[in-house]
C-alpha cells in the first residue's frame, strides 16, 4: 500500500492539471455556449456567473472523464490502437495459453480498398500526364536530338518516350555527356 500512495498522488496531480486546462480552455466555452439555453428555461433575471460556469464545466469534465475511464480504461486502449494501426489485437487467456489473434476484417478490407483506389488513381493520373506532356516533349526532344547529332554525332535522348518517368534530369544528362566526353578523350 505504501508503494501505491505516490502513484495515486502523482495521478491526482496529473488529473488536477488536466482538469484545470480542460475546464478553463474547453469546457468553459461549452458551458458559455449553453447559457442562452439555461436562461431560456430558468426564466428572467438568470445570470450564471464565473463560478457557476466553472462548476458546471468541472462537472461536465468529471462526467466525461469518468465515462471514458469506465468504458475504455482496461480494454479500450489496446482495441483503439489496434484499429488505428490496422493490426489485430493479441490477447492472452490464462497462464501459458496460446495467443489469440482478433482481426478487424472490416477495417483491413477498408484499408485494402483505399490502397487499391489510390493505386488506380495514381496510374490514371500518370496516364493523363503522359497523354498531355509527352507529345510536345517528343517534338522538343527530336529537335534537341537533331542539334546534338549535328554537333556531336550522338543522340542525347532515346526517343520515343513512353512515360514521363523516362525523362531524365538535366544534371543526369550533363553527367552522362561529361562521362562520354571523358571516354572519348581517353580513347
Amino acid at each position: 500500500a505504501t508503494r501505491i500512495a505516490p502513484l495515486i498522488v502523482n495521478s491526482g496531480a496529473i488529473e488536477s492539471v488536466a482538469l484545470f486546462v480542460e475546464v478553463v480552455f474547453l469546457y468553459r466555452e461549452f458551458v458559455d455556449a449553453l447559457v442562452p439555453w439555461f436562461a431560456q428555461h430558468a426564466g428572467p433575471g438568470f445570470e450564471l456567473g464565473i463560478f457557476g460556469t466553472l462548476a458546471i464545466a468541472s462537472a461536465t469534465w468529471f462526467g466525461i472523464r469518468s465515462l471514458s475511464w469506465f468504458l475504455f480504461a482496461a480494454s479500450g486502449v489496446p482495441t483503439i490502437l489496434a484499429i488505428i494501426q490496422g493490426t489485430g489485437l493479441n490477447t492472452r487467456r490464462g497462464e501459458g495459453a496460446k495467443v489469440i489473434r482478433l482481426s478487424f476484417p472490416v477495417t483491413s478490407a477498408l484499408v485494402d480498398r483505399i490502397q487499391s483506389e489510390m493505386k488506380w488513381t495514381r496510374e490514371q493520373g500518370e496516364a493523363i500526364l503522359n497523354a498531355w506532356v509527352l507529345p510536345p516533349v517528343q517534338v522538343i526532344a527530336a529537335a534537341i536530338n537533331f542539334c546534338t547529332v549535328l554537333f556531336s554525332g550522338k543522340h542525347l535522348f532515346q526517343i520515343p518516350f513512353t512515360s514521363v518517368r523516362e525523362l531524365k534530369d538535366a544534371r543526369q544528362l550533363l553527367r552522362e555527356m561529361e562521362a562520354e566526353a571523358s571516354r572519348r578523350k581517353a580513347a
